[in-house]
């Protein structure tokens, strides 16, 4: 009965790390988006650096 437990706990462990690594995306991809996303906006700099477009404002939040 316990390696049953043993055992689930450790499939269902791993299934999390799959799914895990799967959301994860390379830095660069990330940044290939966000120059793409702000390529044509005009760039406001304070507290928040904004990025204005005739249809939409982005925001940029730094991680820390």
């Amino acid at each position: 009965m316990r390696w049953l437990f043993v055992s689930l706990a450790l499939l269902i462990s791993f299934a999390y790390a799959q799914e895990s690594a799967k959301e994860k995306k390379p830095p660069e991809k990330r940044q290939d988006k966000f120059a793409e996303l702000t390529k044509d906006a005009e760039k406001l700099e304070g507290l928040f650096t904004l990025y204005r477009k005739p249809d939409k404002v982005l925001m940029e939040v730094r991680p820390d």
